[in-house]
């Protein structure tokens, strides 16, 4: 059974704090964040909007992606690689940036997590008709 994006999202924060010898009142200082919403995060009650996760993400020197990613279970890369690799990617008839895929991407595996938790719980699922 995977686990659910707060879940996830607990662990990595959690595995970033150790591995970077950072405490909760260290990131919480450091950040200016309160210990309280800190600790939520870390023990799984709550996940940081959109804006907390780059800011975590810009701290620990990784992206949304990673922060959000179950790293317990072996994922392909490949996708992720192709699109990166991929030269023909346009949007409004440009050539999309390297920020632009990335952030693509971010969002892309964003929503995809989202749907996934959220098609399992029929009770969160804003769709009568399914």
């Amino acid at each position: 059974m995977s686990a659910n994006i707060n879940t996830i999202f607990s662990q990595n924060f959690t595995n970033l704090l150790k591995n970077r010898f950072k405490t909760l009142a260290d990131f919480s200082k450091e950040t200016d964040t309160a210990y309280s919403t800190v600790s939520d995060w870390k023990n799984g009650k709550k996940l940081p909007r959109a804006g907390g996760l780059q800011m975590i993400a810009n701290y620990f020197d990784t992206d949304i992606p990673y922060l959000i990613t179950d790293h317990t279970t072996t994922k392909s890369e490949e996708p992720l690689t192709e699109i990166k690799n991929n030269n023909c990617l346009q949007f409004e008839g440009q050539r999309m940036t390297p920020d632009e895929i990335k952030y693509m991407t971010t969002q892309l595996q964003m929503f995809r997590l989202y749907k996934k938790n959220n098609d399992k719980d029929p009770e969160n699922n804003d769709n009568p008709d399914k």
